[in-house]
Protein backbone atom coordinates (compact mmCIF):
# COMPACT_ATOMS: atom_id res chain seq x y z
CA UNK A 1 0.00 0.00 0.00
CA UNK A 2 2.91 2.27 0.18
CA UNK A 3 3.11 3.39 -3.37
CA UNK A 4 -0.58 4.52 -3.01
CA UNK A 5 0.11 6.46 0.17
CA UNK A 6 2.63 8.21 -1.76
CA UNK A 7 0.26 9.07 -4.45
CA UNK A 8 -2.53 10.63 -2.07
CA UNK A 9 0.68 12.66 -0.43
CA UNK A 10 1.63 14.22 -3.70
CA UNK A 11 -2.12 14.55 -5.72
CA UNK A 12 -3.05 16.62 -1.84
CA UNK A 13 0.41 18.85 -2.13
CA UNK A 14 -0.45 20.06 -5.68
CA UNK A 15 -4.02 20.27 -5.09
CA UNK A 16 -3.34 22.58 -2.62
CA UNK A 17 -0.77 24.63 -3.94
CA UNK A 18 -2.40 25.01 -7.46
CA UNK A 19 -4.21 28.31 -8.21
CA UNK A 20 -8.17 28.81 -7.80
CA UNK A 21 -10.21 28.31 -11.86
CA UNK A 22 -13.32 28.40 -12.28
CA UNK A 23 -14.92 25.01 -12.56
CA UNK A 24 -18.31 23.87 -14.56
CA UNK A 25 -17.88 20.46 -13.38
CA UNK A 26 -19.03 19.50 -9.70
CA UNK A 27 -17.39 16.93 -7.39
CA UNK A 28 -20.01 16.98 -4.37
CA UNK A 29 -22.37 14.44 -5.26
CA UNK A 30 -24.24 11.34 -3.83
CA UNK A 31 -24.78 8.73 -6.58
CA UNK A 32 -26.23 4.84 -6.96
CA UNK A 33 -25.43 2.58 -10.12
CA UNK A 34 -26.44 -0.92 -10.89
CA UNK A 35 -24.76 -3.05 -13.22
CA UNK A 36 -24.73 -6.38 -14.84
CA UNK A 37 -21.06 -8.00 -15.55
CA UNK A 38 -19.37 -11.25 -16.98
CA UNK A 39 -15.96 -12.33 -15.83
CA UNK A 40 -13.77 -15.36 -16.72
CA UNK A 41 -12.28 -17.73 -13.89
CA UNK A 42 -9.23 -19.63 -14.08
CA UNK A 43 -9.63 -23.36 -14.71
CA UNK A 44 -13.35 -23.05 -15.19
CA UNK A 45 -15.02 -23.18 -19.45
CA UNK A 46 -17.68 -20.88 -18.25
CA UNK A 47 -17.87 -17.07 -17.21
CA UNK A 48 -19.71 -15.67 -13.77
CA UNK A 49 -21.96 -13.74 -14.85
CA UNK A 50 -23.76 -11.22 -11.89
CA UNK A 51 -24.98 -7.91 -11.06
CA UNK A 52 -23.35 -5.42 -8.71
CA UNK A 53 -25.09 -2.60 -6.99
CA UNK A 54 -22.64 0.51 -5.88
CA UNK A 55 -23.17 3.96 -4.17
CA UNK A 56 -20.68 6.65 -3.51
CA UNK A 57 -20.50 9.79 -1.20
CA UNK A 58 -18.22 12.48 -2.70
CA UNK A 59 -17.51 16.05 -0.89
CA UNK A 60 -15.05 18.93 -2.40
CA UNK A 61 -12.36 19.92 0.42
CA UNK A 62 -10.73 22.32 -1.28
CA UNK A 63 -11.17 23.70 -5.37
CA UNK A 64 -9.75 20.86 -6.88
CA UNK A 65 -9.41 17.90 -4.49
CA UNK A 66 -12.16 16.03 -3.48
CA UNK A 67 -13.21 13.34 -0.20
CA UNK A 68 -14.99 9.81 -1.57
CA UNK A 69 -16.12 7.10 0.06
CA UNK A 70 -18.31 3.73 -1.74
CA UNK A 71 -19.52 0.51 -0.97
CA UNK A 72 -20.61 -1.73 -3.44
CA UNK A 73 -22.41 -5.51 -3.10
CA UNK A 74 -21.92 -8.07 -6.29
CA UNK A 75 -23.12 -11.44 -6.39
CA UNK A 76 -22.49 -13.61 -9.59
CA UNK A 77 -23.51 -17.76 -10.79
CA UNK A 78 -21.64 -19.96 -12.84
CA UNK A 79 -23.11 -23.27 -14.10
CA UNK A 80 -20.18 -25.68 -15.45
CA UNK A 81 -19.96 -29.52 -15.98
CA UNK A 82 -23.00 -29.69 -13.44
CA UNK A 83 -21.34 -27.85 -10.63
CA UNK A 84 -23.13 -24.35 -10.09
CA UNK A 85 -21.17 -22.08 -7.74
CA UNK A 86 -21.90 -18.60 -5.69
CA UNK A 87 -20.22 -16.12 -5.20
CA UNK A 88 -20.96 -12.76 -3.11
CA UNK A 89 -18.76 -9.73 -3.04
CA UNK A 90 -19.45 -6.67 -0.24
CA UNK A 91 -16.38 -3.83 -0.37
CA UNK A 92 -16.63 -0.69 1.06
CA UNK A 93 -13.39 1.43 -0.07
CA UNK A 94 -12.08 5.39 0.89
CA UNK A 95 -10.18 7.73 -1.38
CA UNK A 96 -9.48 11.24 -3.51
CA UNK A 97 -10.04 12.52 -5.78
CA UNK A 98 -8.02 15.13 -7.36
CA UNK A 99 -8.98 17.03 -10.49
CA UNK A 100 -7.73 19.78 -12.79
CA UNK A 101 -9.31 21.65 -14.88
CA UNK A 102 -7.98 22.00 -18.83
CA UNK A 103 -10.63 24.41 -19.68
CA UNK A 104 -13.87 25.84 -18.65
CA UNK A 105 -15.74 22.56 -19.57
CA UNK A 106 -12.90 19.16 -19.48
CA UNK A 107 -11.03 17.91 -16.21
CA UNK A 108 -8.07 15.74 -15.97
CA UNK A 109 -8.89 13.66 -12.81
CA UNK A 110 -6.36 11.36 -10.81
CA UNK A 111 -8.34 9.39 -8.64
CA UNK A 112 -7.28 7.05 -5.49
CA UNK A 113 -8.97 4.40 -3.65
CA UNK A 114 -7.97 1.82 -0.61
CA UNK A 115 -10.51 -0.83 -1.05
CA UNK A 116 -11.68 -3.16 2.12
CA UNK A 117 -13.93 -6.73 0.54
CA UNK A 118 -14.85 -9.77 1.58
CA UNK A 119 -15.80 -12.68 -0.91
CA UNK A 120 -17.81 -15.76 -0.31
CA UNK A 121 -18.91 -18.84 -2.06
CA UNK A 122 -21.30 -21.33 -2.12
CA UNK A 123 -20.27 -24.83 -4.21
CA UNK A 124 -23.71 -26.95 -5.01
CA UNK A 125 -25.71 -24.66 -2.32
CA UNK A 126 -22.79 -25.72 0.31
CA UNK A 127 -20.89 -22.88 1.53
CA UNK A 128 -17.45 -23.12 0.26
CA UNK A 129 -15.84 -20.51 1.97
CA UNK A 130 -14.29 -16.68 2.42
CA UNK A 131 -11.19 -14.90 1.28
CA UNK A 132 -10.70 -11.02 1.84
CA UNK A 133 -10.36 -9.17 -1.21
CA UNK A 134 -8.84 -5.94 0.26
CA UNK A 135 -5.86 -3.33 -1.39
CA UNK A 136 -6.67 -0.32 -3.83
CA UNK A 137 -6.98 1.51 -7.46
CA UNK A 138 -5.76 4.16 -9.36
CA UNK A 139 -7.85 6.16 -11.79
CA UNK A 140 -6.46 8.62 -14.26
CA UNK A 141 -9.19 10.06 -16.76
CA UNK A 142 -10.85 12.90 -17.99
CA UNK A 143 -14.58 14.50 -17.15
CA UNK A 144 -16.12 17.08 -20.67
CA UNK A 145 -19.15 18.88 -21.03
CA UNK A 146 -19.76 18.58 -24.63
CA UNK A 147 -23.22 19.65 -24.40
CA UNK A 148 -25.20 21.90 -22.18
CA UNK A 149 -26.29 18.49 -20.29
CA UNK A 150 -23.94 15.79 -21.81
CA UNK A 151 -21.19 15.11 -20.37
CA UNK A 152 -18.61 11.99 -21.73
CA UNK A 153 -16.19 10.56 -19.74
CA UNK A 154 -13.02 8.27 -19.94
CA UNK A 155 -10.45 6.19 -17.25
CA UNK A 156 -7.84 4.12 -17.24
CA UNK A 157 -7.66 2.09 -14.01
CA UNK A 158 -5.52 0.06 -12.06
CA UNK A 159 -6.57 -2.28 -9.83
CA UNK A 160 -4.75 -4.06 -7.21
CA UNK A 161 -6.37 -6.67 -4.86
CA UNK A 162 -3.84 -9.03 -2.55
CA UNK A 163 -1.22 -8.03 -4.64
CA UNK A 164 -2.73 -8.64 -8.13
CA UNK A 165 -3.12 -6.39 -10.66
CA UNK A 166 -5.34 -6.02 -13.64
CA UNK A 167 -5.76 -3.43 -16.16
CA UNK A 168 -9.42 -1.89 -17.05
CA UNK A 169 -10.96 0.90 -19.09
CA UNK A 170 -14.35 2.88 -18.29
CA UNK A 171 -16.41 5.10 -20.80
CA UNK A 172 -19.71 6.67 -19.59
CA UNK A 173 -21.86 9.54 -20.63
CA UNK A 174 -24.16 11.66 -18.13
CA UNK A 175 -27.34 13.24 -19.04
CA UNK A 176 -28.60 16.04 -17.00
CA UNK A 177 -31.95 15.92 -16.50
CA UNK A 178 -31.86 19.01 -14.46
CA UNK A 179 -28.64 20.81 -13.56
CA UNK A 180 -27.82 19.43 -10.28
CA UNK A 181 -29.30 15.44 -11.44
CA UNK A 182 -27.88 13.10 -13.85
CA UNK A 183 -28.71 9.80 -15.29
CA UNK A 184 -25.17 7.95 -16.03
CA UNK A 185 -24.86 4.90 -18.53
CA UNK A 186 -21.41 3.22 -18.24
CA UNK A 187 -19.51 0.49 -19.73
CA UNK A 188 -16.10 -1.28 -18.01
CA UNK A 189 -13.37 -3.93 -19.84
CA UNK A 190 -10.83 -5.30 -18.90
CA UNK A 191 -9.00 -8.25 -20.12
CA UNK A 192 -11.46 -11.24 -18.27
CA UNK A 193 -14.39 -8.87 -16.94
CA UNK A 194 -17.19 -6.67 -18.98
CA UNK A 195 -19.89 -4.43 -17.17
CA UNK A 196 -22.48 -2.31 -18.41
CA UNK A 197 -23.93 0.59 -15.59
CA UNK A 198 -26.94 2.39 -15.25
CA UNK A 199 -26.74 4.90 -12.28
CA UNK A 200 -28.23 8.03 -10.59
CA UNK A 201 -26.37 10.79 -9.45
CA UNK A 202 -27.11 14.21 -7.28
CA UNK A 203 -24.65 17.00 -7.12
CA UNK A 204 -25.10 19.59 -4.28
Amino acid sequence: MKIYCQLILAAALACFTSSVLAEALKYTYVSADYSAFSKEIDGFSEEFKGNRISFDLSVAVTPHAALIAGYSSASAEMNSSGTTADANFKSGSLGIIIHLPINDMIDFIVSVRFINGEIEADVNNSFFGSIDADGGSIAFGTRAMVTENIELNGFIHKTTIEDKSKFSVSLGSAYYVVESVSIDIGYSLSDDADSLSLGLTKYF
